[in-house]
């Protein structure tokens, strides 16, 4: 099902209404999180979000931070999502199992939520998001248990294909929800699972079997600080 766009913001908010507020957006959509602002004062944040089909798709702005998902106190049956975030602004270092990876404009990382992991901006970061039900990838038959965080190019390939999919999402939100409002076919289900299978799995590229091309005539997407 597809909905509206929504916003959500932290400024002009208290510093400790500032944590909170942020905490509660974060645990609806994917599940509980420790924030930490660093040594800044303050978390000015700002969400954009919206659901088409069973995914969740946002565009995040924040300040300085760190959030973390640790093991004590939080069920992973908490956290049943794969979230693949693509950098836009800024730099994060994510960590997880071990393995640390530096964030930049330009890249995309598929990751589980339900792992213990942190990522920590050390300055203003904006990135675009997809929050994908671990359910949908069972269907296709991907073992989310075993995945390892993953890092690909946003700039062609799969995850050039991927991150037009969510901006275009968003540059025309009612035009393409009431398109499919009208349209519930199980189309929907195949841009919900397996179109985003590639990027969880580490390929470059789709491939002729999900009817898409990587030679594209638009213009290349506009990465900042890149």
């Amino acid at each position: 099902m597809s909905d509206t766009v929504r916003s959500l913001s932290t400024s002009g908010l208290t510093p400790k209404k500032q944590l909170q507020t942020w905490s509660d957006a974060l645990t609806d959509l994917c599940g509980q999180f420790d924030i930490d602002p660093l040594e800044a004062s303050s978390l000015e944040a700002r969400i954009n979000y919206t659901t088409v089909s069973q995914l969740k798709l946002c565009q995040i702005e924040a300040s300085q931070h760190r959030i973390a998902h640790t093991v004590s106190g939080t069920k992973l049956s908490e956290h049943p999502y794969v979230k693949i975030l693509f950098q836009t602004y800024g730099i994060s270092h994510f960590e997880q199992s071990g393995r640390r990876i530096d964030i930049m404009p330009g890249d995309c990382l598929a990751y589980d939520v339900s792992c213990p992991h942190t990522i920590v901006s050390p300055s203003l970061t904006r990135h675009e998001v997809v929050i994908v039900p671990k359910e949908l990838l069972h269907e296709r038959g991907f073992r989310t248990s075993k995945m390892l965080p993953c890092k690909l190019s946003a700039r062609n390939g799969t995850g050039r294909i991927a991150y037009d999919f969510v901006h275009t999402a968003f540059d025309e939100a009612n035009k393409l929800f009431d398109v499919w409002d009208r349209d519930r076919t199980p189309r929907q289900r195949y841009v919900s699972s397996r179109y985003w299978l590639p990027i969880i799995e580490g390929r470059g590229d789709p491939g002729p079997a999900f009817g898409f091309t990587t030679e594209r005539k638009a213009a290349p997407p506009r990465f900042n600080g890149s």
